[in-house]
Parts: structure tokens; sequence; C-alpha cells
């Protein structure tokens, strides 16, 4: 019988592949180039086989003598060694292939053509960090609502509850589509509600009261952190569009003549069904002008003067806003409270407002249209623009919106 030392030292490469014997049909195959690898003879059906069993040292004598006699057991059994390797090779494959991390990649590939690129990446980067390290090697058969749990508790302890929701909703959409792809037999999230967690504290964008819109226009007018951001924020101040929905505008978006900016619905919150028809007052006009000296050759109003062929991102303006000094006190989505509050206090319609703001009732998604009270609009956001521009001077912080409302009804 053969020793490991044996194997180790006295079993030399020859010119020819040689064979040396153990026991019960195991032995070790030597090759010229000194590599050594333990087989095993049998007869099945009545034929000779040959059972590969590893190659020594990653596989030991010990090793190889425990798979030689689980093979013996398979013969006994009138099962085929071989065959039944080649089906564990198979099961462990088709395994890999249905781990979680697997179908909810492809879960993912099958709904890219439905989400904005944006959205998409969000949700796979979430699953990358809060899932898949937990679950994602888990056959998706075998995941229970408790392993769920786990990973969404997880997430509670550090804080993110709306991360626990986003992910649980993720979760469950990848179990329904295994559910219906690969003839799992329930979705162990279903069982699982948010009445389970810690209830989360809403938390609002700080937004400046309508006493202090003064000082805005003040520290906008004197920013000089440079145009593209500059710009960007009195334009929000004055049209208040969402950061995103603004900073991403092309050159063709904007008409000139007609003293418009239609936003695309792919660039919209919320899917919404159409474009967002915003009318430009002539203070709008000279700063996207102001921009267009500067990026007009370039596909974006708002490009990056570090990566010219993108917008600059929303955290340039939050920056922005912060070095000014409105730190907790006030951000770019802020703006949108601070003009819809003026404006609303000062009795402007609320109808003409809320579609400034790109607000849509589920009422009115269906038959809504883009131009819709864009006359009324365009009157409102020139005296609003008219305002903006006189509050240094004209406009003190007792009588702002009697003013305003004065100008309104001129």
């Amino acid at each position: 019988m053969l020793t490991d030392a044996k194997i180790k030292t006295q079993l030399k490469p020859k010119e020819k592949q040689y064979k040396v014997a153990d026991s019960g049909g195991l032995y070790v195959l030597v090759h010229p180039n000194g590599s050594k690898y333990f087989r095993m003879n049998f007869r099945f059906d009545g034929k000779s086989n040959i059972y590969s069993i590893g190659k020594y040292p990653i596989i030991s004598l010990a090793e190889a003598r425990l798979k030689r006699d689980e093979a013996k057991r398979l013969l006994a059994n009138n099962v085929n060694p071989n065959a039944f390797k080649k089906q564990q090779k198979l099961n462990q494959q088709l395994e890999l292939k249905n781990n979680f991390e697997t179908i909810a990649r492809e879960w993912h590939q099958k709904r890219l053509n439905k989400w904005k690129t944006k959205h998409a990446d969000d949700i796979m980067r979430s699953l990358e960090r809060d899932v898949f390290p937990f679950i994602g090697h888990q056959s998706i058969k075998e995941i229970n609502s408790q392993d769920v749990m786990g990973l969404l508790r997880r997430i509670e302890a550090r804080g993110s509850i709306h991360v626990v929701k986003k992910i649980k909703q993720r979760c469950h959409a990848v179990f329904a589509y295994a559910v219906m792809s690969y003839g799992v037999e329930q979705n162990p999230v279903t069982t699982i509600t948010m009445d389970a967690f810690e209830t989360p504290v809403k938390k609002h964008f700080p937004w400046m009261p309508v006493n202090q819109i003064p000082e805005l226009v003040e520290a906008f007018d004197t920013y000089q952190g440079g145009l593209v951001v500059k710009n960007a924020l009195k334009l929000i101040l004055l049209l208040f569009p969402r950061a995103g929905e603004l900073l991403g505008t092309r050159w063709d978006e904007i008409d000139f003549n007609k003293r418009e900016l239609l936003i695309p619905p792919n660039r919209m919150k919320g899917n919404q069904p159409v474009e967002h028809l915003i009318p430009l007052p002539r203070q709008a006009i000279d700063l996207l002008k102001q921009l267009q000296e500067i990026n007009g050759h370039r596909e974006h109003v708002f490009a990056s003067p570090n990566k010219p062929r993108k917008p600059i991102s929303g955290n340039a303006l939050i920056r922005a806003m912060w070095g000014m000094g409105f730190k907790d006190r006030c951000t770019p989505h802020g703006l949108r409270r601070t003009a819809s509050t003026a404006l609303n206090e000062a009795g402007f319609n609320p109808d003409h407002i809320e579609r400034s703001l790109a607000h849509l009732s589920d009422s009115v998604r269906a038959i809504y249209n883009k131009a819709q009270w864009i006359d009324g609009r365009r009157i409102m956001h020139q005296i609003w623009a008219d305002w903006l521009d006189d509050t240094t001077t004209t406009l003190s912080s007792d009588n702002r919106v009697t003013m305003l409302q004065t100008v309104k009804n001129e």
C-alpha cells in the first residue's frame, strides 16, 4: 500500500506515464511532467471504467481512499460513480445559477427599458450594498422570511428606515419574478410588513421663510463660485423646477422665441406621462443666454467645467448654498417651497403654482395638457421675477407680501 511519504518522495517522473497501485482499485497515475493523479478502476454493466478522484497533493491519500469508498458504495447500489459525479456537478451549476444574486440581476436586466438610468443604477447599488452580501449566494428556493428580516434589521440598525422600505419592495419584486419564472413556491417577503420596523420621522428639506427671500437673492447675486452654479440656483428660485430636472436641460429643449423650456418625461419625477412646460420670464432668458456664451457649443446648458460632456450635479448646488451660509437653513429643493409659500400667500392661483411645481394629482394625470394654464403661469412667473429683482431695494421685511400682491393686481 502507498503512503504519503512514498507518493511525495519515491514516485518520480519517467519518460512515460505509469501507475502505482494502492488498494481496492485505487492507484496513482504519474505523468512525465511530475503531476500525480488518483484514479480508480471499476466495472459497471460489464464494462471497464476509470473514476478520476483528483490531483495529489490537493487531494491527500486519506481523502482519495474516502472517495474510493464512496464510489464503491455507489456501485453496491448499482450507481455509476462517474454518472453520479457528473450529476452533482450539474446540480451545483444549477444551484449557482438559481441563487438570489443571479436571479436578481436577471430581473433587473429585464426591466432596464422601463426605468430611468439613474433609478436602475440606484436599485442595483442598493442590492449590491444591502442584499447580495447576506443572501446573494443562497439558493432562492431556500431563502425564508427570517433570512430577509435579518438583512432588513441590519439596515434598520443604522437608522435608515426609508432604505428598509425600498429594499423590502425590491426583494419582493425579485421573489415575485422567481415565483413566475423559476417555480419558487412562495414569496417570503409577502409576510413581512413595515409594522415590524420603527416608524420613520419624516424630514422636510430646509427652506427659507418668505421674509428671508431678500437674503437669498443677495447671496445668489454676489456668489463668486462660478456662473453655471450661480445661474442654476437663480433659475430654481425663478422657475422652481426640481434641481435634477433643470440641470439635465439640453439646448434643444429651450425655445427662446416662445420663451419656453420643455422638460421631457424621462427627466421628470414619478414617470410623468408628458413633458413639463415652463414659461420663461425675461430674467430667465437673460440667465440662459449668459450660459449660452460659455456652454452654447456643448450639449447641456449646465455643462460641468470639469466634465463638459455632463451637467453639474445637484451636490454642486448644495455645496454652494452651504458656502453661502445656508446649511441647515435652505437647500436647492427648499427653494421650491420658499417660492410656493410666497406666491400662495400673495394670492396667486393655486393651480398655476402647483402646475409650475409639476405637482400632478392622480385624477389629472390622464388628461394633463402640458400647456394647461400657460398664460396665467407666464404672467405669474414674470411678476415673481420682477419682484425678486426689487427685493433688495424697494421691498422691506414687513411689506414684501403686500407689495407682491399689489404688483400682481396691476
